[in-house]
């Protein structure tokens, strides 16, 4: 028996291909969405407050931030990235994969209102406040190669190192640090397609970061690796987990396309025992 596709099938795959291509290219309906969503309050009430601590420049936090909490990162001096990386704290061989939140999505503007997927195409984490952009999912994170490249001194803090040092408090590896986004890194591609970090744009403010699976977090106060900034000149960063309300059925990250209600039916089936 023959196991080629029927090409009407690969027709009709391609077909369906190009439809979520145009809806999720389409300008103004996630903004739409987007813009009318409720904002979570500035201030959180003190007995919501699981755990919080000020995190100086050049060093790292790591906890485990369990489902349906929020991870609050605030970055008051405007440094020049805040690296984060994510591990689903039952399994920490799904982790946080960068370019499938990109490419799922159909966007590199990642920000308020969007998903952050793992490599088994699940919902790890929503970005449900901050702003509606700036979080970088291409360029990578900083590294004793990238510090040595830029001619800082080899003992200058790194945030690849640091999310080893926290990964090995959690019983992981080398080979469980995979690709890892930066919050607060206004990164564009210029012309002739290299990728720049914008000096100018204002990266004070707050990311607020919910799970939507128990999960190990590593965040590193570290600058991302485009921008002229040193870790010594960051100034600290404010991080709190806290227990907002439940989200209800019109949920701004679960429902605003296609791909984030299928990401959230992968995680139900994960509860559930079975397979994506």
């Amino acid at each position: 028996m023959s196991s080629a596709i029927a090409p009407e099938i690969i027709e009709a795959a391609k077909a369906r291909y190009a439809i979520l291509k145009e809806t999720g290219q389409a300008e103004g309906a996630f903004e739409a969405r987007r813009d009318a969503a409720p904002r979570l309050p500035e201030t959180v009430a003190p007995e919501r407050i699981v755990a919080e601590e000020s995190v100086p420049g050049g060093r790292y936090w790591h906890a485990l931030v369990r489902a349906g909490e929020v991870l609050r990162v605030a970055n008051p001096a405007g440094n020049a990235g805040v690296p984060l990386i994510l591990w689903n704290a039952a399994d920490p061989s799904e982790r946080l994969n960068p370019p499938d939140t990109v490419k799922v999505q159909w966007t590199a503007a990642i920000g308020r209102g969007r998903v952050l997927l793992s490599d088994m195409g699940r919902a790890m984490a929503a970005i449900v406040d901050g702003p509606d952009g700036g979080i970088d999912c291409i360029a990578g994170i900083s590294s004793a190669a990238t510090n040595a490249a830029r001619g800082l001194d080899a003992a200058t803090p790194n945030a690849r190192d640091h999310f080893l040092r926290a990964a090995a408090k959690h019983g992981l590896g080398k080979r469980d640090i995979g690709p890892a986004i930066t919050l607060f890194a206004p990164v564009s591609v210029a012309e002739g397609g290299s990728l720049v970090f914008d000096p100018d744009a204002d990266r004070t403010g707050r990311t607020d970061i919910r799970a939507e699976m128990d999960l190990i977090v590593a965040l590193a106060n570290c600058p991302h690796p485009l921008s002229a900034a040193t870790p010594e000149e960051a100034g600290p960063i404010a991080v709190t987990v806290w227990q907002p309300d439940p989200p209800g059925a019109d949920d701004l990250c679960r429902t605003a396309t296609e791909e984030a209600v299928r990401a959230y039916q992968n995680i139900d089936a994960m509860r559930l025992g079975g397979r994506p």
